[in-house]
C-alpha cells in the first residue's frame, strides 16, 4: 500500500497515513471548503487498508497503527468526517488490537478535550488523552 500524505494548508489539516511504519497522524485546523473533496481520499485509503489487514496473509505485514490526533480547531462538518474516520479506526482496532489512538489537546483548551471524549463515546474507540507539551 502507498503512503497517503496531505500537507497542512490554511484551512485543512496535515494527514499522514503510513501503513509500513504504522504512523497515522491528523494535525492542524479543519475548515475545508469542500469536506468531501478533502476527506474522501482519507476515507477511501482507510477502506483499502482495512480490506488489506482483513486478509489473513497480510495480518502480520502491517504493524498496528499509532494514531495521533492533534487538531487545533474544526467545524461541525469536520466533526462528521472525524466520526467517519473514527468508525473506520474502530474496525482497525477490532483487527489490530494493539492499535493506539492518542488525542492531544492544549491544557487550557477543554473544548477539544471534551470533543475528544464525546467522539470516543460516540464511536466506541478508546483514546489516550494527552496534553500538548511546548
Amino acid at each position: 500500500m502507498e503512503i497517503l500524505q496531505i500537507p497542512e494548508k490554511n484551512h485543512t489539516p496535515r494527514v499522514l497515513l503510513d501503513p509500513d511504519s504504522g504512523i497515522f497522524e491528523f494535525e492542524g485546523i479543519s475548515l475545508p471548503e469542500d469536506l468531501f473533496a478533502f476527506y474522501m481520499p482519507v476515507l477511501e485509503w482507510l477502506d483499502t487498508y482495512i480490506a488489506a489487514i482483513r486478509k489473513v496473509e497480510n495480518q502480520s505485514s502491517y504493524p498496528s497503527p499509532k494514531v495521533t490526533f492533534k487538531m487545533n480547531y474544526y467545524n461541525s462538518g469536520s466533526v462528521r468526517m472525524l466520526i467517519f474516520i473514527l468508525q473506520k479506526m474502530k474496525m482497525i482496532v477490532d483487527i489490530q488490537t494493539e492499535t493506539v489512538i492518542d488525542w492531544y489537546y492544549e491544557e487550557e483548551d477543554l473544548h477539544i478535550l471534551e470533543n475528544g471524549k464525546d467522539l470516543a463515546d460516540l464511536t466506541g474507540v478508546t483514546f489516550q488523552f494527552k496534553v500538548l507539551k511546548d
